[in-house]
């Protein structure tokens, strides 16, 4: 197994902006559970009930956890951009150009 992740910025947004869809449309599709008792012959009126309340708690944590995810993530997106700019600021004016696998000093080629 690799150590490493390697995330593009592209997959980053990709993920923000589906977690935040996810947790828009959950939020809107979770109504209130029905308040209506349902009887039955084996008697599991109550743990039907249960269940359906279980769910809409579930489903207002899922959405939450969702929204959560991506904030973080875009917050780290912004983090990454600024940590891009200050290196860039740092460095002299081409100080990297790639060739075949090696890194030169624009002032060499």
């Amino acid at each position: 197994m690799r150590n490493d992740v390697r995330l593009s910025d592209a997959a980053l947004d990709r993920a923000a902006r589906d977690l935040a869809i996810a947790a828009r449309e959950t939020a809107v599709l979770s109504g209130a559970p029905p308040r209506q008792r349902v009887e039955s012959l084996s008697g599991i009126g109550d743990a039907v009930a249960a269940y359906v309340r279980g769910m809409a708690v579930a489903s207002g944590a899922l959405a939450d956890a969702a929204k959560t995810a991506a904030l973080a993530l875009a917050e780290l997106m912004e983090r990454s951009e600024d940590l891009d700019r200050r290196l860039a600021a740092s460095l002299p004016s081409g100080y990297a150009v790639p060739t075949g696998g090696q890194h030169v000093r624009a002032d060499e080629c």
